[in-house]
């Protein structure tokens, strides 16, 4: 049984919470005309969200990210971010 049905078929069948956290502490610097300047950025990043299977082989994955990263110059960035991803098997 899911949480809906649509005619016969069973909609939202299960729930499924995420929690992710990572961290990068760079140890170097690099010059700041260096091609990827993020390559020597601290950052620090947590991830919450939740995944819901809709139908067999179909789920939506609705996810919000914190992030926070400091540059080189010692400037800290906290460019938040959320994403949606529906994935769809054969």
């Amino acid at each position: 049984p899911g949480l809906f049905a649509s005619g016969d078929q069973p909609v939202v069948t299960w729930i499924q919470p995420a929690v992710r956290y990572s961290t990068i502490d760079n140890d170097f610097a690099g010059p700041a005309e260096f091609v990827a300047p993020s390559m020597f950025w601290d950052w620090e990043k947590i991830d919450a969200g939740l995944r819901f299977g809709i139908v067999r082989g179909t789920d939506l994955t609705i996810e919000f990210a914190r992030n926070r990263m400091t540059l080189l110059s010692g400037k800290v960035l906290e460019p938040d971010e959320l994403l949606a991803t529906l994935r769809f098997a054969l």
